[in-house]
């Protein structure tokens, strides 16, 4: 990894009126819920997604991520900040931690990562201010040097850090994680191995919890072999560097972080190419198929001088939305978990068309759950749900259902205001499909009645998107779907649509 220190009013016919005009422009197609022959494994393996040192924008990747990545950038405040977030968002976190254990920049006259003679002390105090602040169970992860390896962190450094963590009483039950450069898998084994010139890591690396790898020279890292062997048979192929990797931890106790690259280069080579990110879904794959993933880690989020990070590269950054989501997805269980009367989110999986990652679609139907959790339908869960009431619940607005009955871009609509509803019965192109369910409605300011939280109903239709809704009660999730080109719709100033059970 390479960062610099800069890194990081009244509820009238108008309301509906304008928000159905808006619909009636744009939305021109069906939804339908036939399965549609995509094959999908039944379930995600990795646990988590985030992206590498993600920080505070994981406000903005909300809707995907679900592991907060705190990097302070050698700054204990601003760690602390970020774990506040992070405990705000309801997100476990990964914490860089290479303030407590080294010298650090502008500190000392020896190397930045010389580890301090008090680190012990140092992690002691700051595992007790995390307690003192209710922020010790927000992390679940610590990170104590980014590419040990690189950075010239001795082999006997890292098992002494590694011991501190672990040894201290608070902190014992935290995952260790490191993410080193591309030597650890490539110098392994083979010739390195002949010649006693293996990386030197593998006593601390068999320590770590969570251990992981990047190579963004490597064209593919699961099927490349790294060298070469002559025999009698003739030359056969080497183990690939992912391979290479596995075998030298300790599984199944140890973990991996994946790392594919995110960024797309903007400054050329000497050839006049351009470095090109990783293929998500490879890399989704792989994760699938091994159970020794904990987490697809991309690097990066965020741009840097000569590279476009994930949140500027919509191609990628759709792939791994669908990813995220369908990781939270899997988590979320089955209908039976489902508490009754729930509306569960769906979204296109990775894969489907259109949209993946940002078509969604709404059911608190038992059977339609069923057909859409299938391993061949087009919808995966985003791990989102909320409360809503039976159809002709005293107090609560019925909730009319409608689809197009137009091809060229597929959607499902829902409106709990009854002249939205009545204007889409009489319009041309959209199917009524009945009262799906019913969700009590906020004043004409968006307040929700006591014990009730908002509903937002956000809308994107921006260029190369397919037009659609997203409902969520996640505050977080709204402020991630505007960052990305949705907008609000609803009353007040942040969009509620309706408010829904806490």
């Amino acid at each position: 990894m390479i960062l610099n220190a800069q890194c990081f009013a009244d509820r009238s016919s108008r309301l509906a009126t304008a928000i159905f005009c808006r619909i009636f422009r744009h939305f021109r197609a069906a939804l339908t819920i036939v399965v549609c022959g995509l094959a999908l494994p039944a379930n995600a393996t990795p646990e988590y997604l985030s992206y590498y040192a993600l920080g505070r924008h994981a406000t903005a990747a909300a809707d995907h991520v679900n592991l907060y990545w705190v990097y302070g950038d050698w700054n204990e405040s601003e760690t602390i900040a970020q774990l506040a977030e992070a405990k705000s968002l309801g997100m476990p976190a990964l914490v860089h931690a290479e303030f407590v254990f080294f010298e650090g920049p502008y500190q000392s006259a020896r190397p930045r990562f010389a580890i301090r003679p008090d680190a012990e002390a140092r992690w002691a105090a700051f595992a007790d201010d995390l307690q003192t602040r209710g922020l010790l169970d927000t992390m679940i992860a610590v990170y104590p040097c980014d590419e040990p390896n690189l950075n010239g962190v001795a082999d006997s450094d890292l098992q002494r850090l590694i011991g501190i963590v672990k040894t201290n009483p608070k902190s014992a039950d935290k995952n260790v994680a490191a993410i080193f450069s591309a030597e650890i898998a490539q110098k392994w084994g083979g010739l390195h191995s002949a010649l006693g010139k293996e990386h030197g890591y593998r006593s601390s690396l068999r320590m770590l919890d969570w251990a992981g790898f990047d190579c963004y020279e490597c064209p593919n890292i699961f099927t490349d072999p790294l060298w070469r062997n002559l025999t009698l048979q003739g030359y056969v192929d080497g183990p690939a560097a992912y391979a290479n990797f596995r075998r030298q931890l300790d599984l199944p106790r140890q973990k991996i972080l994946l790392v594919p690259q995110s960024f797309l280069s903007v400054v050329p080579d000497a050839n006049g190419n351009f470095d090109q990110p990783d293929d998500p879904e490879m890399f989704f794959d792989q994760a699938q198929k091994d159970p020794a993933v904990v987490a697809l880690a991309p690097f990066t989020w965020f741009d840097q001088p000569g590279w476009k990070g994930a949140a500027n590269v919509p191609a990628t950054l759709n792939h791994y939305r669908g990813i995220g989501q369908r990781i939270a997805g899997a988590r979320a269980g089955t209908p039976a978990d489902t508490p009754p009367g729930a509306v569960v989110e769906y979204v296109k999986a990775p894969g489907a068309s259109p949209a993946p990652g940002e078509h969604y679609f709404y059911s608190n139907d038992a059977a339609e759950q069923k057909a859409l959790d299938a391993p061949t339908s087009p919808f995966i869960r985003t791990g989102q749900s909320f409360a809503a009431f039976p159809p002709g619940t005293g107090g609560a607005a019925n909730t009319c259902r409608f689809y197009s009955a137009q091809a060229s871009s597929a959607s499902h609509f829902f409106t709990p205001l009854p002249a939205e509803c009545a204007d889409l019965k009489s319009a041309r192109g959209w199917i009524y499909e009945g009262i799906a369910f019913a969700l009590a409605m906020p004043d004409s300011a968006g307040n929700c009645p006591a014990g009730m939280k908002p509903l937002y109903r956000l809308y994107k239709n921006s260029a190369g998107s397919v037009p659609n809704h997203r409902l969520t009660s996640h505050p977080a999730t709204r402020t991630a779907m505007l960052g990305n080109g949705w907008m609000s719709e609803g009353y007040g100033a942040d969009g509620v649509i309706a408010c829904v059970g806490r």
